[in-house]
């Protein structure tokens, strides 16, 4: 598998798989659109050196992202809520105070 990788930042940018992987694609292709061809590095690498790469790739996650992760899907919300009415307790207010608590909103 061949990618691209930005140097600045060790990112993969691109990348290619199979029979297309001819050398020279990807960065032709990053330099035909506005890419500095010091700035990226194309290459080779193996299947788990490319897992490795795609998760780096990953945009970290806001703290939206891992609030709405957290929370219970809304008919579990609902259901909580009737039950607190129910009998009294506070199981919904509990729960969306701890995912407030666990991801708070930056300051």
């Amino acid at each position: 598998m061949r990618v691209l990788i930005d140097l600045s930042t060790g990112k993969m940018l691109d990348y290619m798989s199979g029979d297309k992987a001819e050398p020279g694609t990807l960065v032709a292709n990053a330099v035909g659109n506005g890419a500095s061809a010091g700035d990226i590095e194309e290459k080779v690498v193996s299947t788990a050196e490319y897992k490795v790469l795609l998760t780096a790739a990953q945009p970290e996650k806001t703290y939206e992202d891992k609030r709405r992760e957290a929370f219970a899907p809304w008919g579990d919300q609902l259901d909580m809520q009737y039950w607190d009415a129910v009998n009294g307790t506070s199981a919904w207010l509990d729960h969306v105070a701890s995912v407030k608590a666990a991801h708070p909103k930056p300051e």
